[in-house]
């Protein structure tokens, strides 16, 4: 959730804000209470951003529910400090200060590395949730010119929105940022939270690896296709291919003599600049019986042909993926 900072208030109610550092023989230490006070403000800033109104309830509200929470302090003139305030659930052995400050570094203003001026961060307990622990880190990030700052701007929602999916999900957190080149543009970004949202919501079905499964399909994929087709459309063929490795694996292992073929029919129009067109997407997944075997758009287009005479391939649509002894081969197709 991207939302601009404001100065933290000074009058807020403690009775809601007792947290304690996860190391508890730290509160000896005055600087450390002095730095666990600052922290206390941090947090208080973000849930007023969250819940602004939250002062006025008899009750405190789940905050757990709306974590992490992310608050951007943006300025207005540079050279400047643009402020990143994260809080979230998390214990001290995953290590989120690390990983967070590389995020930014690397990955904040696309293209170019952005330096980390300071950091402030804690592991704590929070008494109105004694179940869990939390983690909130602040990071002051140097803002050199204003083709930075209208840079970082203009993808900020979007990164937030990157940010915010792999931070509810450990491994994801790992393995999309390995795969952030991919995602400079707002579709594959799009396609990205799509897949997040399946991971979340069928953990039975889909793992991070699925993860794995889009980067290729980017890699592999022309630009003119990912233009001419919805966001949609694509997270579709990506889920398909994933779950039909995953099922032609098993049916390989059962009945290894076998030709496997898991099918999927999906309608579908092409947007151009002039109009749009309907046709009918193929996601074809195959077990080879030999490793020397290959599928290529001839072979798609004759078997099409020799059924359904009337019936002709789209130009251009063709994406297939085959590793050298790969058992499986990931193909889709367009028909009209």
């Amino acid at each position: 959730m991207l939302m601009i900072e404001e100065s933290p208030k000074e009058d807020i109610s403690k009775d809601f804000f007792h947290i304690k550092p996860t190391s508890l023989y730290a509160m000896h230490s005055p600087e450390i209470l002095q730095h666990v006070k600052y922290v206390i403000k941090l947090v208080q800033n973000c849930i007023s951003q969250e819940f602004p109104d939250y002062e006025n309830l008899t009750t405190f509200p789940n905050v757990v529910h709306k974590l992490p929470i992310i608050v951007w302090d943006a300025p207005t003139e540079v050279p400047n400090c643009l402020d990143c305030t994260v809080l979230c659930m998390s214990s001290k052995e995953a290590g989120l200060e690390s990983k967070l400050e590389n995020i930014l570094r690397n990955w904040l203003n696309p293209g170019k590395t952005t330096q980390l001026l300071s950091q402030s961060s804690l592991y704590f307990h929070w008494d109105l949730f004694p179940n869990t622990s939390f983690f909130i880190m602040k990071l002051k990030c140097l803002i050199e010119n204003k083709n930075d700052l209208d840079r970082i701007l203009s993808s900020l929602s979007i990164f937030t929105v990157q940010l915010r999916s792999s931070l509810k999900n450990p491994d994801s957190l790992k393995k999309f940022f390995l795969q952030k080149p991919f995602l400079q543009e707002y579709k594959q970004a799009e396609i990205h939270q799509g897949l997040v949202l399946f991971v979340e919501r069928f953990p039975h079905f889909f793992t991070p690896d699925i993860f794995l499964e889009m980067s290729r399909f980017f890699a592999l994929s022309e630009k003119s296709f990912l233009e001419t087709r919805s966001s949609r459309l694509i997270i579709k063929i990506i889920s398909f291919h994933y779950l039909m490795r995953l099922a032609l694996t098993r049916l390989i292992s059962l009945y290894p003599e076998k030709r496997h073929l898991e099918i999927r029919f999906v309608r579908t129009e092409l947007t151009f600049y002039f109009g749009s067109k309907p046709v009918l997407g193929l996601i074809l997944g195959i077990s080879p019986l030999d490793n020397h075997e290959f599928f290529e758009e001839s072979h798609i287009a004759q078997a099409v042909h020799f059924l359904l005479p009337d019936v002709n391939t789209i130009k251009s649509s063709f994406y297939s993926y085959q590793k050298l002894h790969d058992p499986i081969c990931n193909i889709y197709i367009e028909l009209e």
